[in-house]
């Protein structure tokens, strides 16, 4: 759930990247997002997951705090990219 996740950083933030669902009960992942900023964890990578896949829904991600956003099902080869992209090519 991504109000574990907001916990999770706030115990714990020595995290690299966070993978967010977006439709979650209680908290959905946008509202996370906005809590993990608030938080403090203003570089903190956060990429949106989610069935989605209209322009709208990638717009709002960005609106909301998340630096990237990914349609499921994740194909293996954007999740490598974003793992490039953010951690280095020897994270692959």
């Amino acid at each position: 759930m991504a109000s574990q996740a907001v916990t999770k950083l706030a115990n714990s933030p020595h995290y690299d990247i966070v993978l967010m669902d977006i439709q979650m009960p209680i908290m959905d992942g946008y509202e996370a997002t906005q809590e993990i900023r608030k938080q403090g964890h203003k570089d903190l990578i956060i990429c949106g997951l989610s069935a989605n896949a209209m322009k709208e829904d990638h717009e709002k991600a960005k609106e909301m705090g998340m630096n990237e956003y990914i349609t499921k099902p994740v194909k293996h080869k954007n999740l490598e990219d974003l793992m490039q992209k953010y951690l280095g090519s020897n994270t692959v």
